[in-house]
């Protein structure tokens, strides 16, 4: 049997152009898995537990088990001394993802239910994943800025004598978390909102019907048939978030650069996450040289840590996806 089906490929071109084709779409994707997965994790467990060493006399450099060394370097100079930065970046998220959701979701049943300017909301709120991040870190600080400005007028009643002296929305020390709360949100909505803009279009109308024809309105059917039927959606996209917590920088990078310019020490001491530090740690790891020394943080520690994360995260996604699973809306 096997036989024949392989002789009827090798004679059909047309069988034989079929598989070639199923062939070629397969190996990108299996490609991509065995070297941004299998490659990439394997050697961040490896370099989790080796150091390099120079070679005396020699140029290059060895590796040399360090084992428990990287780890206690990890604790003691990494999350230690970080450890308000760890502490930002679970506040951010603890505030940005319920908040967001929240606004994603509602936004997304008015647009699934095509209410008025419904197209004109979701090209909107899509339009942070249009452009580079960037160009649009720059619209947005220029935005805050006027609109900071213009704030702060109306409350000093037009009094103008004092513009000099105002930071903008996203430099003042009492404004720039709320600042960077707002434009972590506001990019966030583009694909969250389409993704849960077509689960709920994929429900049955038959369903919504009978639950009008029940008497229900639109808040029991936005909470009782929608938010059930696209929870498996919602789960998804609550632990891809999760995974990330101490790797997002939150938009730093975008809205005020490397040194993150123009924020006083008190702003920086409110904003600046763990994952905007390891991002500058991993920037500066370059060359052979800057891997060695030169740098805070050599690359085997900063793999140490990302186990450590690693080790951290796996537990917490497990344990909310169970709760989301058991204690989360039944379409029943």
């Amino acid at each position: 049997m096997e036989k024949t089906v392989k002789s009827n490929i090798i004679n059909n071109p047309r069988l034989r152009n079929k598989l070639i084709f199923y062939v070629l779409m397969l190996a990108l994707p299996f490609i991509q898995l065995c070297l941004f997965y299998v490659y990439v994790n394997f050697s961040t467990i490896y370099m989790s537990f080796f150091k390099m060493v120079e070679r005396v006399g020699v140029l290059g450099f060895d590796m040399q088990f360090a084992f428990p060394d990287n780890f206690v370097h990890v604790w003691n100079e990494i999350i230690v001394e970080h450890a308000w930065k760890i502490g930002n970046s679970a506040k951010m998220y603890a505030i940005d993802f319920p908040i967001a959701l929240t606004l994603q979701l509602i936004f997304s049943y008015y647009i699934y239910k095509k209410y008025p300017m419904s197209g004109f909301f979701k090209v909107i709120l899509y339009m942070p994943a249009l452009i580079s991040s960037l160009v649009f870190a720059i619209l947005f600080n220029r935005l805050m800025y006027d609109g900071y400005m213009e704030l702060r007028s109306i409350i000093d009643f037009g009094d103008t004598s004092h513009a000099g002296d105002y930071e903008g929305f996203l430099y003042d020390d009492n404004t720039v978390f709320l600042g960077v709360m707002v434009f972590n949100i506001w990019c966030q909505f583009g694909v969250n909102i389409l993704m849960y803009s077509g689960a709920m279009s994929g429900i049955d109308e038959s369903i919504v019907e009978s639950c009008h024809l029940d008497g229900c309105n639109l808040i029991q059917e936005f909470w009782y048939i929608s938010v059930p039927l696209i929870f498996p959606t919602l789960i998804a996209l609550t632990i891809t978030s999760i995974t990330g917590i101490f790797n997002n920088q939150f938009g730093l990078l975008s809205l005020y650069g490397e040194q993150l310019s123009g924020l006083s020490q008190e702003a920086v001491r409110k904003v600046n996450t763990m994952g905007f530090y390891m991002y500058l740690q991993t920037k500066r790891i370059t060359d052979l040289r800057e891997q060695l020394y030169g740098i805070e943080h050599t690359a085997s520690e900063l793999c140490a840590y990302g186990l450590c994360v690693t080790l951290v995260v796996i537990p917490i996604v497990f344990g909310v996806r169970h709760l989301l699973y058991k204690y989360g809306p039944s379409v029943d």
